[in-house]
């Protein structure tokens, strides 16, 4: 996909921390957070990892000031999301 013509040129990888006791469907737990956050338009794809993080966000914006209102704004008030820590991609092959 031509990602400048569809007029989403930034793309970034969102590391994630959960707080599971702040989850509010604490029946769901993470289920529900993933369900949440695959609603939010920028969320290309999420991945469940290992390691010191618990999931990682691919995410695409049209601008570096898009992509920090979602950051800043929206995916930092989601309840459960204790810590993000983001990278932005320089280059795609």
């Amino acid at each position: 996909l031509d990602y400048e013509k569809l007029g989403k040129s930034i793309a970034a990888f969102v590391f994630v921390n959960i707080s599971h006791s702040n989850l509010v469907d604490k029946q769901h737990g993470i289920d529900t957070l993933k369900t949440r956050l695959n609603s939010l338009e920028e969320v290309q794809n999420i991945y469940a990892v290992t390691g010191n993080i618990d999931l990682v966000l691919h995410v695409r914006a049209r601008s570096i000031k898009e992509l920090d209102t979602f950051l800043i704004r929206r995916l930092r008030n989601i309840s459960g999301i204790e810590r993000t820590s983001t990278v932005i991609v320089l280059e795609e092959d």
